[in-house]
């Protein structure tokens, strides 16, 4: 096709600002088949402007971003900028960097990988066989793994010759590297294990009979080099009586957290669309002399993450928090994750750093692989609160953001995750909780979408019980006080903190960090007084964290109460006085009687007026000093002369 000479003019050798001309003039250049204009037209819905001006302008001189800007003439005969447009100058495999490298900030100065459009090709895979060469070979001890590691209960076996069938082996006692697959079920049909075909698998597993995604992972694991390839569905007996199961889902930790290389298949929402999925990559143009540069459009890289179809589904957060490596199959790019750093397809060889993006796990690596950096030997009470901050403010809070195909599934999800990151010291786990200290995790708050609240998930105590966004309060279990903070919590929690006494869980299955069943309860000893709290009607409270800060981190003085069961963000009033007198004057509704007890207490300055969290309980009718979670409360913290709040012991189911 024709190329017009504003397009073929294009070189970015000195940095200059590059003329295209107006919208028309390109239009018209489309029409008569200049690529260039029909890849920036392209990129913008502008052609219903067509005197706007385009001009493109790299970042800086020698850099390898480039704005394409549309710009307005205004009345006073300026330039308004009116769209700008980041696209990439790319080469067709990038600079290359010698393998140990990591390049972290010089890259920008050269020519960007160009996205491949079918990540099948065999330039792809070699990216992802540079990706794990340089990770099993230069990164640190956060990244070494047991070339031998032990090797899961069942494996597919994958042959070198696509000509051997592939099939289910036994490898119980073995030592081995080998990959896991993470993925979304979807609709599609699922090839399974089960009792009535384990030995046919054990013999031969039809090809025809693997949906895409799972062909693609077993040619994935055939041209990286490796033999073994661990699949849920497969490898775990789907028997309707759930032993294998529940067996087999308590070693999440182990399954995972061996694993050479996790394939994450985060574009596809069914397992029938696959893993190389072709022509979602951006748009791209040739330009210059020999046609060996290229203009595409960037990508929304590492932060795309939180917009797949994976990043959703319950099972896939501890599935990638465990595993040391992870190749993401995203909608744009592929990308790398392990336990060092973050690559990206556009810029193989740079380092994104984790603390930049949403959720890299390698800021969690020292707790959930700590065998692999520094063993301590004795945790002291602040490396204990920084594992429960870690439990609270990420996995529960992540978890609660995801869905499952059966809600009941939310602890036997995050079963190998409370594995990995439990020492010694932080005491027994139980529903979501740890004994060191399982009111810590008790000051969640709900304040999203609610499920069914007729069904049984969980004590009512526990995170797990809802369907729902449940944050936790932030400064109750943050660690790295100073003195005197941390003087004035145990202040508190001496003269009003509560005491597990005792604990009785029933659960479903043989994983004791499984699901829960109806009849587990705690036994708390703990300080309580009467509370009153009504609906206002007729206003909303979508306020996201039960305790709200001003600018200054100083809490503001008063109660403040979030019904767990709402499902309609209503707000709540709450007082310890029936009649309401230290309240303004609101609509309200009927006032409901319940107690309430202390549970924890923010772990800050007394002139930034910290708030006590407290259950809100409702009795349990036929069942004295039995009591079931209904709300959560933050009242200021009481004086050490408060004679308001009485000392209970009772049973919380």
């Amino acid at each position: 096709m024709a190329t017009c000479r504003r397009c073929a003019a294009i070189e970015f050798d000195d940095g200059c600002i590059h003329a295209l001309g107006s919208v028309q003039f390109m239009i018209n250049s489309a029409r008569a088949g200049c690529a260039g204009c029909q890849f920036f037209l392209g990129t913008a819905d502008v052609t219903d402007e067509p005197e706007l001006q385009a001009i493109l302008q790299q970042c800086g001189n020698g850099q390898n971003g480039v704005n394409l800007v549309f710009l307005r003439l205004d009345e006073d005969h300026g330039f308004e900028n009116v769209l700008e447009i980041e696209l990439r100058i790319c080469s067709i495999y990038g600079v290359d960097a010698a393998l140990p490298a990591v390049y972290e900030e010089d890259e920008n100065e050269h020519p960007q990988r160009l996205i491949a459009e079918n990540p099948a090709d065999e330039d792809s895979i070699d990216l992802v066989r540079g990706w794990f060469k340089r990770c099993t070979q230069h990164h640190g001890r956060s990244c070494a793994l047991n070339t031998n590691a032990e090797l899961p209960t069942r494996l597919i076996y994958v042959p070198a010759s696509d000509k051997e069938p592939i099939k289910l082996c036994d490898t119980r006692g073995q030592t081995g590297q080998y990959v896991t697959l993470s993925y979304c079920w979807g609709k599609g049909k699922i090839c399974t294990s089960t009792s009535l075909n384990l030995s046919a698998r054990s013999k031969a597993i039809p090809v025809s009979e693997l949906s895409k995604t799972f062909q693609d992972a077993v040619d994935l694991v055939r041209r990286m080099g490796l033999q073994w390839l661990w699949i849920d569905s497969l490898c775990i007996l789907q028997d309707e009586d759930l032993q294998d199961w529940n067996r087999e889902s308590a070693r999440m930790a182990q399954v995972y957290g061996n694993s050479a290389l996790t394939i994450c298949v985060d574009l596809a929402g069914d397992v029938n669309e696959g893993i190389y999925q072709v022509g979602d990559e951006p748009d791209c143009y040739a330009f210059g002399p020999d046609k060996n540069r290229w203009l595409q459009t960037a990508t929304e890289g590492w932060s795309a993450m939180t917009k797949q179809a994976l990043y959703r589904r319950g099972w896939a957060l501890q599935e990638r928090l465990l595993s040391v490596r992870n190749i993401h199959f995203l909608e744009t790019e592929m990308a790398w994750e392990c336990n060092t750093a973050i690559y990206l397809e556009s810029s193989p060889n740079k380092a994104q750093s984790p603390l930049g993006f949403h959720f890299g796990k390698s800021i969690y690596t020292k707790y959930l692989h700590q065998q692999l950096v520094t063993p301590i030997s004795k945790a002291s009470h602040e490396d204990i609160l920084a594992r429960i901050s870690v439990w609270n403010l990420v996995v529960v809070q992540e978890m609660s953001v995801r869905y499952f195909t059966f809600e009941s599934d939310r602890l036997p999800a995050v079963s190998g995750l409370s594995s990995a990151l439990q020492i010694p010291e932080m005491g027994e786990y139980f529903a979501g909780v740890w004994s060191y200290n399982p009111f810590l995790s008790m000051t969640w708050c709900v304040t999203g979408r609610v499920g069914d609240g007729g069904t049984y998930y969980a004590p009512s105590w526990s995170w797990a019980s809802l369907s729902a966004l449940t944050p936790s309060a932030h400064e109750t279990c943050v660690s790295g006080k100073s003195e005197t903070e941390i003087s004035d919590w145990e202040a508190w929690d001496q003269q009003f903190g509560p005491r597990l006494i005792d604990k009785k869980m029933f659960y479903k299955g043989s994983d004791r960090r499984g699901e829960v069943l109806e009849g587990s309860f705690i036994t708390v000893a703990g300080r309580y007084r009467t509370v009153y709290v009504a609906e206002r009607l007729g206003e909303k409270d979508q306020e996201w964290y039960i305790i709200r800060h001003n600018e200054e981190g100083v809490n503001e003085l008063g109660l403040t109460v979030r019904v767990d069961g709402d499902t309609e963000y209503s707000k709540f009033d709450a007082s310890f006085i029936e009649d309401w007198t230290d309240l303004e004057p609101m609509n309200r509704g009927e006032a409901k009687k319940y107690i309430c007890m202390q549970i924890a207490r923010e772990r800050k300055r007394k002139e930034q007026n910290p708030k006590v969290l407290a259950l809100v309980l409702e009795e349990v009718h036929g069942n004295d000093d039995t009591f079931r979670r209904i709300a959560i409360l933050a009242c200021d913290e009481p004086e050490a002369d408060d004679d308001g709040w009485g000392t209970m012991t009772l049973k919380l189911v």
